[in-house]
Parts: C-alpha cells; sequence; structure tokens
C-alpha cells in the first residue's frame, strides 16, 4: 500500500508523540500502537503529560494540531514572544501560558514557547527564540547603511578578527625564460576588528503590551526596528573609534576629502566618482551615496543652466545619476548661514562589519531612560523599556574607496 507524503508525516508524527507520551508516563513503548499508547496516558494521573512535548520534534502538517508555519508577517512573532516573557516573569512556563492565552491561534508562537521552555536559560535570563531575532534582523537590514548599500558581513565569533589589506603599490610585469621577477613594491597593512557592545532603548507604552491586536504588535515592531537603525546608523557614520566605539567612516582619516564650499552644482557627483576612479576604484555593484534630508532637497531642486532638472529623474528612482542613495540624519548640517553638509560616495563592499552577537532583547517595567525631553520613568509613566543589545565592529579595508564631500552648502546665502 502506498502513502503520500502527508499521510506518511501523519503516522511519523502519531509515533512520535505516542513514544513521548509513553516515556513520560512510565510505560513502555511498543511500535505500531500509538492509538492504544495515547489512551492509556490519558488515564494516568498526571493528564497534563499527554502530547506536552510532542510538538517540538514533529512538525505535522494537519490543522487539527496546529502546528502548521506561521502565516503573520515576519517580526511579529518576536514582538509576541517578547511580550509573553516580559509578562511571565522571565519564567518560561508561565510565558507560554501567556502566549497561549494572548494569541490562542498563534501555533507557530505556541510551538517556540515549548521548546524555549525545555531549554536551559543563557546567562542573565531566557532570551527570545532565535528564529524570531532572525526575523527582525532581515528586517532590520535594508534600514541601515550596511544593509542598504551591501556593506560585507562577516561572522566574529570569538569577538576578535584581523582582516589583511592591501594598500597599494602591487605590480605585474613579463619576465623572459629563467630571469628573476621583480619585487612587488606592494605595502599591505591590516584590519583589526574587536567586538564593541551597542545598546539600544525603545520606550513602549503598556497599552501597547497590554494589548494583543496586531496593530499593537506592529507599532511595537515599527519603533524598535526606527531605533535600532537610527542608532547603527548614527555610529557608522560617527563613531569617535575608542575602545568601546567604532570609528565612523566621517572620521576615518586617510579616506579622500573634497571640499565643495558651494550650493552642489550638476558637477558634484561626477567630481566624486571621478576621485574614486583616480585611485582605481571601480564599481563592483555596491557603489552608493550617503547623504541628509537636507541636502537631498538641495540635489532634488538642482536645475542647469536651461532651467531642467539635473537629478530629480534620477532621485525618484533611488539613485543619484546610476548609483543608489541613503538618506540619513546621522549626517550633521551646520548652524551656518549655508547650512553646510557632507556627502559621502564609497565602495561599500570594501566596509566590513563584523558581528560577533545579533541581537539580544530584554524587557524591563522599571527604571528610566534620557531623551530630549527629560527623563521618562517607567513605573510613573506607564510604560517598559525595551533594551535590544549587539555586540559588533566594523573598519575599512581600502580607505581610497570612499570619498567625503564635505562643505556643500544645502542654503543659498544669496
Amino acid at each position: 500500500m502506498a502513502f503520500t507524503k502527508e499521510e506518511l508525516t501523519t503516522i511519523i508524527a502519531d509515533e512520535v508523540k505516542a513514544a513521548v507520551t509513553a516515556a513520560m508516563s512510565g510505560a513502555k513503548a511498543e511500535p505500531g500502537d500509538a492509538a492504544n499508547r495515547e489512551e492509556k496516558a490519558m488515564l494516568h494521573d498526571d493528564k497534563t503529560v499527554e502530547r506536552k512535548y510532542a510538538g517540538i520534534y514533529m512538525l505535522a502538517d494537519n490543522s487539527a494540531g496546529g502546528e502548521e508555519k506561521s502565516k503573520l508577517a515576519k517580526g511579529i512573532g518576536w514582538v509576541r514572544a517578547m511580550k509573553s516573557v516580559a509578562q511571565s516573569g522571565g519564567d518560561p512556563d508561565k510565558a507560554l501560558y501567556v502566549a497561549q492565552k494572548m494569541y490562542s491561534d498563534d501555533a507557530a508562537l505556541h510551538r517556540e514557547m515549548k521548546a524555549m521552555s525545555i531549554t536551559a536559560p543563557s546567562e542573565g535570563g531566557y532570551l527570545v527564540p532565535e528564529v524570531y531575532a532572525q526575523e527582525v534582523i532581515e528586517l532590520l537590514r535594508p534600514l541601515t547603511i550596511i544593509g542598504a548599500l551591501h556593506a560585507r558581513r562577516v561572522s566574529m565569533p570569538n569577538g576578535n578578527m584581523t582582516i589583511p589589506k592591501l594598500r597599494g603599490g602591487a605590480k605585474a610585469h613579463y619576465i623572459g625564460e629563467k630571469r628573476k621577477g621583480k619585487a612587488s613594491g606592494a605595502t599591505v597593512g591590516t584590519v583589526k576588528l574587536s567586538a564593541k557592545k551597542l545598546i539600544t532603548k525603545v520606550v513602549i507604552t503598556n497599552d501597547l503590551l497590554r494589548s494583543n491586536a496586531y496593530g499593537a504588535d506592529q507599532m511595537i515592531l515599527d519603533d524598535a526596528l526606527a531605533a535600532m537603525a537610527e542608532r547603527q546608523n548614527a555610529a557608522l557614520l560617527n563613531g569617535k573609534g575608542t575602545e568601546y566605539e567604532p570609528k565612523g567612516i566621517l572620521n576615518i582619516e586617510d579616506v579622500q576629502r573634497w571640499s565643495v564650499g558651494a550650493m552642489p552644482g550638476n558637477d558634484v557627483t561626477g567630481s566624486m566618482l571621478a576621485r574614486l576612479l583616480q585611485k582605481n576604484v571601480r564599481d563592483n555593484g555596491s557603489l552608493g551615496f550617503v547623504l541628509n534630508g537636507y541636502l537631498w532637497e538641495a540635489l532634488y531642486n538642482t536645475v542647469n543652466s536651461s532651467g531642467n532638472y539635473v537629478y530629480r529623474a534620477s532621485m525618484d528612482e533611488g539613485k543619484l545619476g546610476k548609483y543608489p542613495y541613503f538618506v540619513s540624519d546621522a549626517i550633521g548640517t551646520g548652524k551656518d548661514a549655508n547650512e553646510k553638509t557632507s556627502m559621502i560616495l564609497g565602495r561599500w563592499s570594501d566596509f566590513i562589519i563584523g558581528d560577533q552577537l545579533g541581537m539580544e532583547t530584554r524587557l524591563f517595567d522599571q527604571g528610566t531612560v534620557e531623551d530630549e525631553d527629560g527623563t521618562i520613568s517607567a513605573v510613573d509613566d506607564d510604560c517598559s523599556i525595551l533594551r535590544i543589545i549587539s555586540t559588533h565592529d566594523f573598519g575599512v579595508r581600502h580607505e581610497e574607496s570612499f570619498v567625503v564631500a564635505k562643505d556643500i552648502y544645502t542654503k543659498s546665502s544669496t
């Protein structure tokens, strides 16, 4: 008798579930008698044993068991898992109960909470399941300069990495038979990465945490993503390069710099590209611009002598000329009359980010945070503080692959 894939999966799932149930109830597992074993287990004094862990080991494709893959948008499961853990006080068994009560139809969430309940806690408490954290990381990438412009990511599990780099001077030449080749004269260096801790704090009103509405979950996710992206972009651009903070691209001494000292003209982007080409930096698919919103406005409204917009058509398609751009307010604007700012063009595959810890999240119902409006108290303001930790470092393999155009006017003095 032939079985379909679905029938075979169901049969195997029933056998595994029955075996686990029998083992936990003290009965001997006999193959081929799943139905009888389940019936006996039901009569056992501890009725909660039945199928408690079965969903962890076998995923059966049947709606009755509720084990199907989540159809929710990515990241929503992370919010729900975080809320369940927070409201349980960090107790994984209570977290499962909270998840089942708040989101009774989210079988995927229940399955992940079950899996978490039988794993050992990490240092400092239980973490949100990794599968959900990966979803958030995927959503975060296009919101950051690193992800949008294709910087090169490398895993750094030990927290340190040394990457060789060729500074220049390598040469090739022809030689005759049995002739000795000349030394290349190349100069080399290294990029040393050492993991540094980035902390992002997000204030979330407890009204959203108490709600099981999908819209509330989406709002929490959006706020968390925006805060993480803003913090990462600020570090990449303006990091001071201390023992505890990576050095941002605007503070790296050897990148190319060019002072414009005027409103952006027809040739500003072309002049930046020319400086890369003069250093033999070619496009490998990762060239891109970074600018702030004030310069975006100035470029969008730049016209040539014929009154035609120079950049508007390409900017409407997300590019400056041929190359993509990313807008970040982490690039500052001066307080002078011309409100001068900077713009970066780079081959971002030469920007290396070493990841040690992708993301760790915890939610606190006590404590305070400081923002531009003063101190926010979790207790007094009926809110919670979401803390997100990641550890990484970054650096540039080839400084000549980046050019910073500075002192660009965003407002004309006339």
